[in-house]
């Protein structure tokens, strides 16, 4: 019986040994295997920094090469310059045209010139003459005959000279317009020095520590080979390793330990209750993908459940192999949910949810992306037969709780194949959807190629109405506003004007530009400043100045005008803002606020382009307009054949019911300010009236005093 119960206990100990041995060795290979795995993401962190700069570098230094050849390439394929290097007065034109260009602009700072013999005829550096092979070494005569040769080839390369890089390109000289005769050509070099000041820039622009030139025998642990035209090194980059893996672990460290020891304390229960926590766990995060990939409310995919299937399947497809993303927005949303309420609105995202998960056999799947806009994922280019279907739908009304709903939707559609990236195919259907919304609504757009020219013109006009208004090349320009009665000159419209880098540009183009990027704020700042410095010359007149709906619901807008008004001194009773029926569209309280804080000192607002859209009569009246102006449609359509001149009579009556005086713009004939006038109209303005003019020549009318008779007869020249 003893020994049956010694032999138990050495058998429940040998148990205990056995089951200690093994959580010992399990434990000692598991700090093992963590102590293994810190040490390798350690240097796998810092390889990856390592290779991340080398990369950011290499990045920084091909931008630098890009835009030197695009600067090269719009100097050197030009009409003029082609005419000009091979004639008498070659110099000063070169000097004028591409030296004194190209420093102030830091696109380059050397400019080198040759005849198609060969012969160099002009060299600066820095807006110098210089000797090319003193400052570049010999290596540039090859680059520039290079260019001369192949005529329409661009050469660029790093040359190294005496401890100095310089960036250098080279293009013959051609016309843009015509063919140029078999040879050699001119040839222009454009050189940018990569001085060390200019390295330790772009080092810190890119977080990069201490980037430097280095000899080309010296090789620090990370570093860049910067070869040369002929691909031999000619220079190296170098920087100091920043070893985030030893930074990170240095500060984690205690925390490492202290979670070896938790593991070592809390293995056994891990190891009892870790089944049953997997399976909830497992249970958890399977709801969890679902949540996290789909819409609560109309149960289709979310945007990260649509980018999933998207990469899923460029994944699976070949080159061969497309498919088309259809992205829908709907029109009138928004005033659905302002008529009947939200619960409407969410009522009607799930009806058109469900109606588009029912679509053609073709569709891999449906998203709604967010607020009112739906995706839609189809195989195969795009499907005309679908596209109608898609439109079809909402032609019809939903109907919920009883009511009928109508709701339009525009389309934009991008197709791709294995090639194309799932944020790459978005985008091109997000540039067509914005197209098709531009464009008038209830259409489909299919995704081009164009839409991204016209995108980077429109960002070109943009950043150049930035500098614009920065240096004040927006202008004025002021229309007379005259009486009906008497043809008196009673007031200006102050008018933007901007010449533009290419041209004129219209305010029709550059105002909703300025909205759409943020710079209405500071254009109209500008604008209403400049009219109101102007017009504080012609004490007897109004100043009429249009102003966006975006400014008026912005909450400081009244305070920064009446500071400007206080600033110039001028009398708000002879002011009148313009603005259009988008106003009723905006954040009307707060438009409407805007508006009483600034008719308390005494401005009044007149409704611009009255008649084109959707005023109603009890907008006019809670926005308490003190004027409306006919939209000139109304009076060309008054002298075409039908019925637009009693429309243009009963929009002036009813202006006239409600006490709105009414000026009419456009008017160009004198019949047609007669036929105003004994409509009701009180003001006239077009170029019958006087074209827009600058102040200067505001300033002789209103010296001379002159006007228009009530019967359209010009008794005066404006201009």
């Amino acid at each position: 019986m003893r020994r049956g119960t010694l032999s138990d206990s050495a058998a429940q100990i040998f148990q205990v040994v056995k089951v200690t041995l093994f959580f010992l060795i399990f434990a000692l290979s598991l700090t093992a295997l963590m102590t293994h795995v810190v040490r390798t993401m350690i240097a796998s962190a810092d390889e990856i920094d390592d290779r991340h700069a080398v990369q950011t570098v290499a990045s920084a230094i091909n931008s630098l090469k890009s835009s030197l050849a695009a600067t090269l390439e719009d100097n050197a394929v030009w009409d003029e310059a082609y005419a000009s290097v091979t004639g008498p007065k070659s110099d000063s034109w070169i000097f004028d045209n591409w030296v004194k260009q190209g420093e102030p602009l830091s696109l380059y700072e050397g400019c080198l010139v040759s005849a198609p013999e060969g012969r160099l005829i002009a060299a600066y550096f820095r807006q110098e003459t210089f000797e090319p092979e003193a400052l570049l070494g010999p290596d540039y005569r090859a680059l520039m005959t290079a260019a001369a040769a192949l005529g329409d080839t661009l050469e660029l390369g790093i040359l190294s000279h005496e401890g100095r890089v310089f960036l250098v390109g080279a293009h013959a000289i051609r016309p843009f317009s015509a063919e140029t005769q078999p040879g050699r050509s001119p040839v222009l070099m454009l050189v940018r020095e990569l001085t060390p000041q200019l390295v330790q820039k772009i080092g810190d622009e890119h977080d990069v520590n201490h980037l430097r030139w280095e000899p080309e025998s010296a090789r620090d642990s990370v570093s860049l080979a910067i070869p040369g035209s002929y691909g031999r090194t000619v220079a190296r980059l170098a920087w100091e390793r920043r070893h985030p893996g030893t930074t990170i672990y240095a500060e984690v460290r205690p925390f490492v330990l202290g979670a070896v020891a938790l593991l070592l304390f809390f293995l056994g229960s891990i190891l009892i209750f870790g089944a049953l926590a997997i399976r909830r766990l497992q249970a958890a995060a399977r709801a969890s993908r679902l949540e996290a990939t789909h819409d609560a409310l109309s149960g289709l995919m979310n945007r990260k459940g649509l980018m999933q299937l998207l990469t899923q399947i460029t994944a699976e497809v070949n080159q061969t192999t497309v498919h088309t993303l259809h992205l829908l927005d709907l029109d009138g949303f928004k005033a659905v949910n302002d008529a009947w309420g939200h619960a409407v609105g969410d009522a009607l995202i799930v009806k058109v949810g469900a109606a588009l998960a029912r679509l053609d056999a073709s569709t891999i799947g449906a998203a709604r992306l967010g607020g009112d806009e739906f995706a839609l994922l189809e195989r195969g280019p795009v499907n005309p037969v679908l596209i109608e279907e898609l439109l079809s739908l909402f032609r019809r009304p939903f109907l919920i709780d009883g009511r009928p709903i109508e709701v339009g939707a525009s389309i934009g559609s991008a197709t791709a194949d294995g090639s194309t990236t799932p944020s790459e195919l978005l985008r091109r259907a997000d540039m067509a959807l914005y197209r098709a919304k531009e464009t008038g609504r209830n259409r489909a757009v299919a995704y081009d190629a164009t839409l991204d020219g016209e995108q980077l013109q429109l960002a070109a006009i943009e950043d150049a109405l930035r500098q614009a208004i920065d240096s004040g090349a927006v202008t004025l320009e002021f229309q007379p506003l005259v009486s009906a009665a008497d043809g008196a000159v009673a007031g200006v419209e102050a008018l933007a004007r901007w010449a533009g880098p290419t041209g004129p540009i219209s305010p029709e183009v550059f105002i909703p530009l300025a909205e759409k990027a943020g710079l209405i704020e500071a254009l109209g700042r500008r604008l209403l400043h400049l009219a109101l410095n102007h017009a504080r010359r012609w004490p007897t007149l109004g100043l009429s100045v249009n102003i966006s709906p975006l400014q008026l619901c912005r909450p400081g807008f009244a305070e920064m005008v009446v500071g400007l008004l206080e600033a110039t001194s001028f009398d708000p009773g002879r002011l009148t803002f313009e603005v259009t029926e988008a106003v009723f569209g905006a954040k009307v309280e707060q438009a409407r606020k805007t508006m009483e804080r600034l008719r308390a000192v005494g401005i009044r607002f007149a409704l611009d382009d009255f008649g084109s859209g959707y005023t109603s009569i009890d907008a006019l009246r809670r926005f308490g307009f003190e004027r409306v102006k006919l939209d000139r449609s109304f009076i060309a359509a008054a002298d075409a054949e039908g019925n637009g001149a009693q429309v243009l009579s009963a929009t002036i009556s009813l202006a006239a019911a409600l006490n709105l005086p009414v000026t009419a713009e456009g008017v160009e004939m004198p019949h047609q300010a007669v036929a105003l006038r004994l409509a009701g109209c009180d003001q006239l303005q077009g170029f019958l009236m006087g074209p827009p003019q600058t102040p200067e020549q505001i300033d002789r009318l209103v010296a001379a005093s002159t006007g228009i008779d009530a019967n359209g007869r010009e008794s005066r020249i404006i201009g």
